[in-house]
């Protein structure tokens, strides 16, 4: 799909495809799970730089990309885009989060970055390094780390709140933690993604 399009559809059906957004991204994750069964480097090759594609031409490009730092969840409405119920921009955004309205991202998704997006993304990040290590790409391998790095910083900035312990969907349009919703299980994505240190785990 990715080869195909750049980033892996919405849905893919026999008669449509939703080519205006996206699945979640965790192709990196789906690759170790095939990997070690196979132990074909050739074939880790191809998939990772299909996952590198996706990184940097969908998830770190306009719209999805902010003047964060950090990525959100925006369908591009290619084609007049894959209707939702109801049919607006938010509701869009949330079907490309996977959380189909759900009241975490508020009343506009479009403007909130998410926690486990940028966490699935430091995800990516760390595993495109240690696929590049296992490819013998060193410096590579150096170079996704650091990514890594910047974005776990950028999230303990913008979405960790010391005070109640927790990871928050941050709100664009007023610049601070977005009000007024749920708490979610998506505050649990940075310790599957390995984000939150030994504290930040324990306080969530």
């Amino acid at each position: 799909m990715i080869e195909a399009f750049g980033y892996v559809p919405n849905y893919n059906g026999n008669q449509s495809v939703c080519s205006s957004r996206s699945q979640s991204p965790f192709l990196t994750s789906a690759i170790w799970e095939v990997y070690p069964s196979i132990n074909d480097l050739a074939w880790l090759d191809r998939a990772a730089s299909a996952a590198e594609t996706e990184y940097q031409s969908y998830w770190l490009a306009e719209p999805h990309l902010t003047d964060t730092g950090l990525s959100r969840y925006v369908d591009i409405a290619r084609n007049g885009g894959c209707e939702t119920v109801p049919d607006t921009p938010h509701y869009r955004a949330i079907a490309e989060s996977g959380w189909d309205n759900t009241p975490r991202l508020g009343d506009d998704a479009t403007q909130v970055i998410p926690v486990d997006l940028n966490c699935q993304l430091y995800r990516y990040e760390r595993d495109l390094a240690y696929y590049s290590e296992l490819l013998g790409k060193k410096e590579k391998a150096l170079i996704w780390r650091a990514k890594a790095d910047k974005r776990r910083d950028l999230i303990d900035h913008y979405l960790w709140d010391e005070e109640s312990g927790f990871y928050w969907d941050y709100d664009l349009r007023v610049r601070e933690r977005l009000r007024g919703v749920p708490r979610s299980l998506a505050s649990f994505m940075p310790l599957w993604a390995g984000v939150a240190n030994p504290e930040q785990a324990s306080q969530v």
